[in-house]
């Protein structure tokens, strides 16, 4: 049963919605265990979202997948976490780690919505077709 990916899921999503983390002493385990969590159930999501196989999907999932790794590990990469920041979409330069150069961060930051609103073009003359 363990391995029905229905089962799985189910198992996932209740541990996501009822587990309580407060149980858990360490910080970094805590986190962890979130987001593995978190992270398969995004897994299975993706891949329920994108079937079946089409272009159409294929330049949703570019996109997504884009938007996703900009959202959470460039700007986590990047982001000082002494300093509070409420909306860390756009990194502003005293949010920088120490040691790391914000110049990078807007190239970085250019290149991947540069490459978003060519994905996005794709997706208008896919549909103009």
């Amino acid at each position: 049963m363990l391995y029905d990916p229905t089962f799985k899921k189910q198992t996932v999503e209740y541990l996501v919605k009822h587990y309580n983390f407060d149980d858990l002493t360490d910080i970094g385990i805590k986190s962890y265990t979130r987001e593995l969590l978190e992270g398969y159930l995004d897994k299975t999501q993706l891949e329920h979202k994108y079937k079946p196989y089409s272009n159409e999907n294929a330049i949703d999932f570019a996109y997504d997948a884009l938007n996703s790794l900009y959202k959470n590990q460039i700007t986590d990469y990047f982001r000082d976490e002494d300093i509070p920041v409420n909306y860390f979409y756009y990194l502003k330069d005293d949010n920088i780690k120490e040691g790391l150069n914000y110049e990078l961060y807007e190239k970085i930051t250019f290149i991947i919505e540069n490459a978003k609103d060519e994905i996005r073009n794709l997706e208008k003359n896919a549909n103009n077709h």
